[in-house]
């Protein structure tokens, strides 16, 4: 047996919830489902990263000889001068992992929570489901163990190594699995850290599946995730997933947050297998160590937010926000919302910097890029379409239907269910919008979700309206569609979801 600290020196934890979204999208696939059940209580649980990362970023290709791509671009190619704000997209997004990485053989510890809890909306058969599957998908040469725990942790099955002579003793082991009593997460960590602690490999991950309401030993969010970061310290890391809309977010987040890892989301076995098979080695293998964007305005702008990001603002109204480690095919995507404070004379001009360092290795020295984007904001041009950049007008909107989302939840909880409405009509038809003018069909989902969030809305007002379209507008009634939009969107409280409109108008109408 290897010693158990240098085990886990390269290991990575997480703690999958019963299925799984995609990388670090769980606030995205968990609201989908609470509205889906006719709940609109989520704006603690939301985050605006997690919520764009379900979308996918393949416009932007990073070249085979480069372990990043570093980028700006403004909403605009030309920026008109009767107003004075406008979005600015910065970019970042890591190589695919190389043929040597796709060959490493990998090590897991399996934690599976059994406890009477996962009954619910059938999270044990989704849970088995997916294990047997995973089963099936590990490569001979896997290290597997699997650790149960309820009130208790057992060790299920000891760490073996995976072959197609074993392969289906361990899955007949595995469909006999009983589940019931209560939940104690800390204990199911401990033991599956010691399993994991045997294997050989050094590419080695301990993965969690609970739905995350822990009732037995420590239940405390916060001594729980004190116990993760006292794990982490000693070599390991926790990323923690949650299954099923009523999964208990705010533990499972603020497990990975200590163990320096992530929360992820699903709600079946399906996805929690397309996890498994497609993305789990892509998620766990860094390629950028200690990676820091810092975002400074230049003389006559002023940054006004970075959208999800106002925490890392410091005194100089800078922003230095601390993205840690990215993975290979791991992207970060940020919207920064400019205003132009001072009359610049020259054609062209910078109204940010951005800075990204990062290290390729742990003990390396940092590596620093700087992208500048130049704009021409006194631009006389108006009313054409082909002036909106359709790649971040897409990005901007994702990140809108994030803030407006939260807003309406809190709203919702106050009781003030019109103004809620009224944002959430708003940003509908800015997504229909985008969706009329860049012909892409990836949004439409997001129309139907705002649709959805309108009909809750009206039923707890007992005011019914005709529901609305679940298409966008067709582009000879866009300007008219966008007119109607513009006169109550000065009513409605103040968000991203105005100035995309604005920005819309301006170049459309």
């Amino acid at each position: 047996m290897i010693n158990f600290y240098k085990a886990l020196l390269l290991a990575t934890i997480f703690i999958i919830v019963n299925g799984c979204s995609s990388s670090r999208s769980a606030s995205y696939f968990s609201s989908n489902k609470k509205i889906e059940h006719g709940i609109l209580d989520f704006h603690n649980s939301l985050k605006i990263d997690e919520y764009i990362n379900a979308f996918k970023q393949e416009n932007i290709i990073v070249p085979k000889s480069e372990d990043v791509v570093f980028s700006s671009d403004f909403f605009q190619k030309s920026i008109s001068s009767i107003h004075n704000k406008s979005l600015l997209q910065i970019a970042i997004k890591t190589r695919k992992e190389n043929d040597k990485e796709k060959e490493e053989l990998l090590g897991i510890s399996l934690v599976l929570d059994i406890s009477g809890s996962m009954f619910t909306d059938n999270k044990n058969e989704d849970s088995i489901e997916s294990i047997k599957n995973a089963i099936l998908e590990f490569r001979e040469g896997t290290e597997f163990s699997l650790v149960l725990f309820n009130s208790s942790s057992e060790l299920y099955i000891p760490p073996i190594v995976i072959s197609n002579k074993n392969r289906k003793d361990i899955i007949e082991k595995v469909k006999n699995i009983e589940f019931g009593g209560g939940t104690n997460i800390e204990d199911g960590l401990v033991l599956g850290y010691k399993a994991m602690s045997e294997f050989k490999n050094e590419n080695s991950r301990l993965i969690l599946i609970t739905d995350g309401i822990s009732n037995v030993g420590i239940t405390n969010p916060e001594e729980i995730a004190k116990k993760a970061k006292v794990e982490f310290i000693k070599g390991g890391r926790i990323s923690t997933i949650g299954l099923g809309y009523d999964v208990d977010e705010n533990l499972l987040r603020k497990i990975a947050k200590k163990g320096n890892g992530f929360y992820y989301f699903s709600d079946n076995a399906k996805t929690l297998t397309k996890y498994l098979r497609e993305d789990l080695t892509s998620f766990i293998k860094p390629c950028l160590y200690d990676v820091v964007l810092n975002i400074e305005e230049n003389k006559g702008y002023k940054v006004l937010d970075v959208y999800g990001y106002t925490e890392y603002k410091n005194k100089d109204n800078q922003y230095n926000i601390d993205i840690g480690e990215l993975n290979v095919d791991d992207w970060r995507i940020f919207i920064v919302e400019i205003e132009k404070i001072k009359k610049i004379t020259t054609e062209k001009e910078i109204p940010v910097v951005a800075k990204l360092t990062y290290k390729l290795k742990p003990k390396d020295k940092l590596n620093e890029l700087v992208v500048k984007s130049s704009v021409n904001w006194n631009s006389k041009s108006k009313n054409n379409i082909n002036n909106i950049n359709e790649k971040v007008a897409r990005n901007a909107v994702i990140f809108s239907n994030a803030i407006a989302l939260q807003e309406i939840s809190k709203l919702y909880n106050e009781g003030k269910y019109s103004e809620a409405k009224g944002i959430s009509e708003t940003q509908r038809k800015n997504i229909e919008i985008y969706t009329s003018i860049s012909n892409d069909n990836e949004l439409i989902p997001e129309i139907t979700k705002f649709n959805s969030i309108e009909n809750i809305l009206n039923k707890d007002t007992k005011n019914p309206e005709k529901p609305n379209s679940e298409r966008p507008v067709e582009k000879k009634n866009l300007n008219k569609f966008i007119k109607d939009a513009m006169v109550s969107y000065s009513l409605i409280q103040p968000g991203p979801w105005s100035i995309i409109l604005i920005l819309f108008a301006e170049n459309i109408m």
